[in-house]
């Protein structure tokens, strides 16, 4: 089995893990991102032709680039959230000062899909000093009858503000607890990864190496 073709598809399956895993809630977002995410993506440009040249017998490139445009496009999505954006923030700006985009090729296929996630994290990061800026963020309890007061953020999931601990064990009663759990999301079952393998990365390695037979079988 071609070397290039092996590591693909091992980026690949790694690559739907992440975006199984990515679903479940942003928490999984912000720990790709705090552990290398976007720096990892930017690298495995290289094994992406730019003019997607691509032999007839080795669909293991689109399969690639397809992974990666997605897990990029799901960071995108949780922008909207202030953890995703802040690690998202971070790491951009380590790309930036370490030099890492210099050796990213702008005709390639990533770039377009790098270059908007760039965009929306400017844009929604601008938005947030912006509502900072004018205070409109209230105490999210709803029975909260001094909501004036100087707000602290809920450690969680970063998304509820609360006047004091008060507020905020009742708000976590009557409907905070809930929505704080399904934003930052819950560990994911292996059972639900194992289907994209097998749809898409398994059969080709079981097709070269043997020993994976063993594994589709469940053996």
């Amino acid at each position: 089995m071609n070397c290039n073709i092996w590591v693909r598809d091992s980026v690949s399956g790694c690559c739907q893990v992440l975006a199984e895993a990515f679903h479940d809630g942003y928490s999984w977002v912000v720990e790709a991102l705090d552990h290398h995410l976007s720096e990892s993506i930017l690298k495995c440009q290289s094994l992406l032709d730019s003019d997607a040249a691509v032999r007839e017998d080795d669909d293991a490139e689109p399969i690639l680039h397809m992974s990666l445009m997605e897990v990029l496009n799901s960071v995108n999505f949780y922008l909207i959230y202030r953890p995703v954006l802040r690690s998202a923030r971070r790491s951009i700006r380590h790309i930036f000062e370490t030099g890492l985009e210099d050796d990213f090729d702008q005709n390639g296929l990533l770039w377009d899909v790098w270059d908007r996630l760039k965009e929306v994290a400017g844009l929604r990061w601008e938005a947030r000093e912006d509502l900072a800026a004018q205070e409109v963020t209230k105490c999210m309890n709803p029975e909260c009858a001094t909501p004036e007061r100087a707000l602290r953020q809920c450690s969680s999931c970063s998304n509820a503000y609360f006047c004091d601990p008060v507020c905020q064990r009742i708000a976590w009663r009557l409907e905070h607890k809930k929505s704080c759990h399904e934003r930052r999301g819950m560990a994911f079952p292996w059972d639900e990864t194992k289907p994209v393998l097998t749809t898409h990365i398994w059969p080709r390695q079981a097709h070269h190496r043997p020993g994976y037979q063993l594994l589709l079988r469940g053996g």
